[in-house]
């Protein structure tokens, strides 16, 4: 019975939700679909009006290119007729040339000087134009229309469309120049809609723009022979095309035609962003009206399948009742034999543990303990019991391990049964058992320790004090040896001279390092802190650290002037990070690079001292380890650059001790940037 209700309302589930899959895969195809024939009607309706635009332009274009052309045919026929008598400026005052669109209107002679002109002028040579010498060399027996050029005399943007004046017999007797403002054009095309983003070219065979639609003087004179627009112009004259421009990489409807008679080219274009923009109107309505009735589908099936997920619950909850009784008492009785078997481990795993595991109350009196309690404080079940925690570490502040919720309370001294004392150190852990507070103290006897750390640290002392004073020794021995005292060295004998004595120079500063960490571990380094000027220190550790960066063909510079403020450092550690940083960064820059000093305020009351190189960066998995003794990024990389992996551990206790914080930034393959914030001394 249980087993055909769930395959009934299976059966529904699956062909109710089928349906709808159905429904809704209908509605979505049918709107994309619809949007797909919209959006290329959309295409295709701004590509018909980039066309009939460019038609628009082209015979704006040829009737401009006519009226020039009629003036420089009517001053021709009168300076052939008058000569230099030909009064141009009234002419052209009188009206009988149209001046609305000419920057200027003159005469060249045969020997290419400037001679007749309607602007004040002075008698130039025009013979190096190209607008010029073409007719000199040729009679093209047309109109020319040259690249966009500056006049020597209007000192304005112009067209040069120039005519060969011939003497009666066809001998080359001047030029007539009508210059003709390529804003003009612009100014025309800033008339027509295009749209936002639309664009009008007018070019030359020669792939050089002689005006555009925005009117700038910068996009006169461009160069769009590479363009695809231009090669397809050139080789079918007109057509349409939908290209990305060369000039600001926008994708158009572009429409092309050759100017009639003439060897200039429109280009009409459309941008696609404004061609579709009908088109995301209507995609934004049918995407709309799809997701409301998906929407409606899917509430309405959700509906019936809850309604069907109901009915079946229904009938299965008595016989689910039932069983879930019998279960629930077969689950009591393993989960208490099971709490019984965790119960006897974990009390084994506690009574077992090298460590003192101690359970107080809030006031500290003891309330549990295992057996190693028991050993390393020399008591007796009997006398643990009750006792406080004060009377075993009489140096722990009192209620200070109450207050943690968790964490280690360090090193203390505790007291074992007959007052003999003893290093422990203590982790305290607080917990809520049935409405009261409870401590959990794990104690730990580190005395064998502690012989361990005095006898590494008296050895790392007494070894690095022992090799500094021969290392000295042959450090100055090879300096006077290398300066020269002992006569001229052969060039192989000097090279392994110098060679040992940047060895020696290595082994000193790592001697040096070594002790730096010695007396942090002990907490022996004692410095000697007092107000500084930032900007000296920083000049100081720029120029000391110079010589080093020349030896890589690395140069250090400043990026800003510090900030005139002081610091409370101590001079000689400060210059002893700045040394670090400073030098990590030049090993790491290629020759020829500057590593950068940055200094800047991050408020009223501090500031950041960052050196920045351009280097490989720090890889992701050695950024956790970089501030650790002897934490080296890649072995081979070490080697080949030098250094024991002390330099940034030192640093960092160096900046700490002062107040201070360190950091860095670094990117893999771009370099890294080592920063150092520090107190502003009031005052």
């Amino acid at each position: 019975m249980e087993l055909l209700a769930k395959n009934r309302s299976r059966d529904a589930r699956l062909g109710l939700s089928l349906f709808s899959l159905l429904l809704l895969a209908y509605i979505w195809g049918s709107t994309y679909y619809q949007l797909l024939d919209a959006k290329n009607e959309a295409i295709q309706t701004a590509q018909k009006d980039a066309r009939n635009y460019a038609r628009t332009i082209e015979e704006h274009t040829i009737r401009t290119l006519q009226t020039a052309d009629q003036a420089a045919l009517f001053v021709s026929e009168h300076y052939l007729e008058l000569g230099l008598r030909f009064d141009l400026p009234a002419y052209m005052k009188s009206g009988i040339i149209l001046g609305d669109i000419l920057n200027q209107v003159s005469i060249v002679d045969q020997r290419g000087d400037l001679v007749l002109s309607n602007l004040p002028m002075k008698k130039t040579s025009l013979s190096d134009r190209e607008h010029i010498r073409v007719h000199m060399e040729t009679d093209l027996g047309q109109l020319f229309v040259s690249k966009p050029v500056l006049g020597r005399i209007s000192q304005k943007w112009s067209l040069q469309m120039t005519r060969r004046i011939n003497n009666a017999n066809g001998s080359f007797h001047g030029v007539a120049v009508v210059s003709v403002d390529p804003f003009y054009f612009s100014r025309f095309y800033e008339e027509i809609n295009l749209g936002k983003h639309g664009t009008v070219t007018m070019f030359g065979e020669d792939g050089i723009v002689r005006a555009r639609r925005d009117g700038k003087s910068a996009e006169v004179g461009q160069d769009v022979s590479k363009g695809v627009i231009f090669r397809a112009a050139l080789a079918n004259g007109s057509g349409d095309m939908r290209s990305t421009s060369i000039v600001d990489g926008k994708e158009r409807l572009f429409s092309y035609r050759k100017i009639r008679n003439y060897p200039l080219y429109i280009a009409a274009a459309i941008g696609m962003e404004d061609a579709l923009v009908p088109y995301q109107t209507r995609e934004s309505e049918s995407l709309r009206l799809s997701l409301i009735a998906s929407l409606l589908i899917l509430a309405f099936s959700a509906f019936v399948l809850a309604m069907v997920g109901r009915l079946q619950r229904s009938e299965q909850h008595a016989l689910a009742a039932n069983a879930a009784k019998s279960t629930l008492l077969h689950d009591v009785e393993l989960q208490k034999n099971e709490l019984k078997a965790s119960s006897d481990r974990l009390d084994t795993i506690v009574q077992n543990a090298a460590d003192a595991i101690i359970t107080t109350n809030d006031r500290g009196d003891i309330e549990s303990f295992n057996h190693s309690a028991e050993i390393i404080f020399a008591c007796s079940s009997e006398s643990l019991l009750g006792r406080n925690m004060q009377q075993l570490t009489p140096t722990l502040q009192a209620g200070s391990w109450q207050l943690l919720e968790a964490g280690v309370l360090g090193v203390v001294e505790g007291v074992r049964q007959g007052g003999q004392s003893f290093p422990l150190e203590i982790t305290a852990s607080k917990v809520h058992v049935l409405g009261q507070d409870k401590f959990i103290l794990i104690a730990r006897d580190i005395t064998e320790r502690k012989k361990v750390e005095r006898l590494q640290q008296e050895f790392v002392s007494t070894v690095s004090h022992e090799l500094r004073t021969p290392l000295t020794a042959i450090r100055g021995s090879l300096g006077l040896v290398a300066g020269g005292v002992t006569g001229v060295l052969p060039p192989q004998a000097a090279a392994l001279v110098k060679m040992a004595y940047t060895n020696t120079e290595r082994l000193t500063q790592l001697i040096n390092d070594l002790l730096d960490v010695q007396k942090l571990e002990s907490g022996f380094l004692s410095l000697t802190q007092e107000a500084c000027s930032l900007p000296a220190l920083i000049i100081e550790a720029r120029d000391v650290n110079q010589a080093f960066a020349a030896r890589l063909a690395v140069s250090i510079a400043l990026h800003n002037p510090p900030p005139d403020v002081f610091v409370n450092v101590d001079a000689g550690r400060f210059q002893q990070v700045m040394a670090n940083l400073l030098s990590n960064a030049c090993k790491y820059s290629s020759p020829g690079d500057s590593v950068i000093i940055e200094t800047k305020l991050l408020g009223p009351d501090r500031v950041r001292i960052a050196v920045g190189d351009n280097g490989p960066g720090i890889s992701e998995e050695f950024r956790d380890r970089i501030f650790q003794k002897f934490a080296q990024q890649d072995a081979s990389d070490t080697k080949a650059k030098g250094g024991s992996g002390l330099g940034l551990s030192i640093s960092k206790a160096i900046v700490n001790q002062m107040g201070g914080e360190i950091g860095y930034h670094s990117t893999i393959g771009e370099g890294s940037s080592f920063y150092v914030d520090l107190p502003i001394q009031a005052g």
